[in-house]
């Protein structure tokens, strides 16, 4: 039997919401010889993870996964991602930045990306070729399906303050025109948020914070999230797996990205220095902003304080510095 034409050797980007994923998403989707979608592939993902399918316990990745199921997420996947030439053009030109000034402008855009995708999609074949870069807020909910699809990936766990993180997944929340992701069964009771839809990823367990206070919604998503990925660590070689800090890639670009060059066998790391001396624009809220007190009022420390651990295992000495 011919094996079905797979990606080879694809670059998963890992991290909670607003830690500097799109930020390394924008910088890894222009190497050359990569391909990519838009933003998050959670039109390839939902269908196999939503949490509809799991009785809303939360999302999770599927029992089984057969061999064909797999060929179908990556001719799906295929289908969807764009080629590194396109990507660096767009990125010349700032779409991506326009696109998250307002909703209309991104509704504007949408159709012309789905046509390009449309016509590229009869590619999808030579697209296989290519190395994928992908990236998802939600993925680290159910890395054995990354693991089954992929196992021969390359992770890239990038992660942030987690105070400064908190605060502006809380910011995300509150935003009503960019990140409602479910209308969970029950609705939600949080005393701080004005809607009725779930926001962000939905870990499991989610149950035991629909009434809580916001903040204390957004530790959780965070310490599942981040749990996850720490367990896939745990499972792949080590070489497999590499962990930036968004705090070190601000203050040394040169250096953090010369690193991910090497973790990528990049034998010719132009393609990441060129960001060296600028990095995109990112949706994560600035960490300034979360410590001038500006906005929301500041994440409670006792909520922070039961994040140390966890944030002392991703190389922050307290959760809150």
């Amino acid at each position: 039997m011919v094996r079905t034409r797979r990606f080879q050797r694809p670059v998963i980007i890992l991290g909670a919401p607003r830690s500097g994923t799109s930020l390394m998403h924008r910088i890894l989707r222009g190497l050359p010889g990569s391909v990519s979608t838009a933003r998050e592939s959670g039109e390839i993902w939902g269908p196999r993870t939503h949490p509809e399918h799991f009785e809303w316990r939360g999302e999770m990745a599927p029992g089984a996964v057969p061999e064909e199921e797999v060929a179908q997420i990556h001719r799906e996947l295929a289908r969807a991602a764009l080629p590194a030439a396109l990507w660096r053009r767009a990125d010349a030109s700032d779409v991506s930045a326009r696109q998250r000034e307002g909703g209309r402008i991104a509704r504007l855009a949408a159709p012309a990306y789905r046509a390009v995708v449309r016509a590229r999609g009869q590619l999808w074949r030579s697209t296989l070729k290519r190395r994928l870069v992908d990236k998802s807020v939600h993925n680290g909910l159910w890395t054995e399906l990354l693991e089954r699809c992929f196992p021969d990936a390359r992770f890239v766990h990038i992660v942030r303050e987690p105070e400064a993180t908190l605060a502006s997944m809380r910011d995300g929340w509150l935003d009503p025109d960019r990140f409602f992701t479910y209308k969970v069964p029950g609705g939600l009771g949080i005393p701080d948020y004005p809607h009725q839809h779930w926001n962000f990823p939905l870990p499991e367990g989610w149950e035991s914070v629909r009434d809580a206070p916001l903040a204390v919604v957004v530790a959780f998503q965070w310490r599942r999230i981040q749990e996850g990925i720490l367990g896939l660590e745990s499972r792949v070689p080590r070489e497999r797996f590499l962990r930036v800090r968004l705090e070190d890639l601000s203050m040394e670009p040169r250096r953090v990205l010369g690193e991910v060059a090497q973790f990528l066998n990049l034998e010719d790391g132009e393609g990441l220095r060129r960001y060296a001396d600028g990095l995109p624009v990112v949706n994560a809220r600035p960490t300034e902003y979360v410590q001038s007190g500006a906005g929301n009022p500041p994440i409670p420390a006792d909520v922070l304080a039961n994040l140390v651990p966890l944030a002392e295992r991703l190389g922050y000495s307290e959760a809150g510095a």
